[in-house]
């Protein structure tokens, strides 16, 4: 999902609202690459296509992507939009895990990212990220994850898989907040 697609899902709700309706905290997602690589369409996990002109589908979660000479749109409306949800492509007890496989339970189709690249883990108090040992590495903040060593995330936390793949983890009062942000960035632009 896209922040554009989520700030128009939500723009009427306040944050009781918000929070019931997504519980769940997020990963917020700029294109990859700042710049240089440029999105193929987005897909459920396991399924391959390429738009070079149109609009991603809704609801998606396989990111690829293609060299560009054009440079990316920068504006956060575009970026994607992650719940940490556990689905059932993953077996991995209560952890929902991030890489390039289709069994992760968010998928990112990057050459920089592995197979299962990191795992994410609440523990019923606060959310940890694990690296299993992934060839590129996961940075939390700047600092590269130790493989197979938990690193507690705190909300507004920088995540990089990899390379080219930033994230910023929010829990959902904060992710609301980013919206509201983005909202009012998106309704100066279309006023002027």
């Amino acid at each position: 999902m896209r922040v554009g697609e989520l700030w128009s899902l939500t723009s009427g709700l306040d944050e009781e609202g918000f929070t019931g309706r997504f519980p769940e905290p997020a990963l917020v997602i700029p294109p990859f690459g700042r710049g240089l690589l440029e999105p193929l369409f987005e897909t459920h996990c396991g399924e391959r296509g390429a738009s070079l002109g149109g609009s991603p589908p809704v609801g998606s979660l396989r990111i690829g992507m293609i060299r560009s000479r054009r440079p990316m749109e920068e504006h956060p409306s575009s970026w994607s939009v992650h719940f940490i949800t556990k689905t059932s492509r993953n077996p991995f007890g209560s952890m929902v895990t991030v890489g390039r496989a289709s069994t992760n339970d968010i998928c990112l189709e990057d050459p920089t990212v592995s197979k299962v690249h990191a795992a994410l883990v609440f523990d019923g108090a606060r959310w940890t990220i694990v690296d299993p040992g992934s060839k590129n590495g996961t940075y939390l903040n700047g600092h590269r994850a130790q493989p197979k060593r938990a690193m507690r995330i705190d909300d507004g936390s920088h995540i990089s898989f990899g390379n080219t793949v930033a994230a910023r983890f929010y829990l959902p009062p904060s992710l609301l907040g980013f919206l509201r942000l983005q909202g009012s960035r998106l309704t100066r632009t279309v006023e002027t």
